[in-house]
């Protein structure tokens, strides 16, 4: 495996949702988190095309979760999100999303 991006997701100001960044079956490894952020936990909305969106769910029918603090390095499972073609990631759940104070940016590592 390698690294073939380090990609920035930025969340707006008193918005939940970033926008949706192509994934294309490549392996989300590590998240890294700003030194500021309004209390929250990361979910995401997953798409195969780019156009329509789902809450991402795993086969037990649990959110997919990232337990989240700032100025934090975390690393993931990359199985657990493998297979998305596109994401976008939420602060908060789906249903208690949590928008942020200040716009965000935070980073993802992708591999392949």
């Amino acid at each position: 495996m390698q690294l073939i991006a380090r990609t920035p997701i930025s969340i707006a100001i008193n918005t939940a949702l970033s926008v949706a960044v192509p994934i294309n079956g490549n392996l989300l490894c590590m998240l890294e988190m700003p030194a500021a952020w309004t209390t929250a936990n990361i979910t995401f909305q997953s798409s195969g095309d780019g156009a329509t969106y789902q809450n991402l769910y795993d086969e037990y029918g649990n959110e997919i979760t990232i337990v989240t603090a700032v100025a934090r390095n975390i690393t993931l499972d990359p199985a657990r999100l493998a297979g998305c073609k596109y994401l976008k990631f939420r602060s908060g759940t789906a249903a208690v999303p949590v928008n942020q104070t200040a716009a965000r940016t935070f980073f993802i590592n992708l591999w392949e």
